[in-house]
């Protein structure tokens, strides 16, 4: 017999109620990016008001599987239409009492896929475009340079 087969009867849900009751989570995908000496790209948003940096990568559109995402947010902050990515790196998340948050944000928690988005090229480099409404700037950094700005 299988664990499931020692559900009650009264452990049964309707359907909405069930749904209801599942864990609920903003869903993020971002890509690690170097340069050809090892260095991490960052972005510096324009719309935090602290002085943190970010990966690149952004918001999972519903339906939008994470890694569509990634790739769509890459060619939207960066300009690079084409970047390949491959595997995930780590899986990060945080709940919705996380001390970054601020109070007002109905974040339930989040949930980020991180992407190696591989190492660019200097062409590459230079075919970077930012959208400057959303990015003021990019930065390759070294590791420990990076995680300073990144926020925890």
């Amino acid at each position: 017999m299988s664990p499931s087969d020692h559900v009650s009867p009264r452990a049964a849900l309707p359907a909405a109620q069930y749904a209801a009751s599942r864990h609920a989570a903003w869903l993020g995908a971002a890509a690690i990016i170097t340069d050809e000496v090892g260095r991490v790209l960052l972005v510096h948003p324009t719309y935090r008001e602290d002085d943190s940096w970010l990966l690149p990568g952004g918001v999972v559109e519903a339906g939008e599987h994470p890694h569509v995402t990634c790739r769509r947010e890459i060619t939207e902050e960066l300009g690079l239409p084409d970047l390949p990515l491959s595997a995930v790196l780590t899986v990060h998340s945080f709940s919705r009492n996380h001390p970054d948050l601020q109070p007002a944000t109905a974040c339930p928690g989040e949930i980020r896929f991180v992407f190696d988005g591989g190492v660019l090229r200097p062409d590459q480099v230079e075919a970077i475009r930012l959208p400057r409404e959303e990015l003021s700037e990019y930065a390759f950094l070294e590791t420990r340079d990076a995680v300073q700005r990144l926020r925890a």
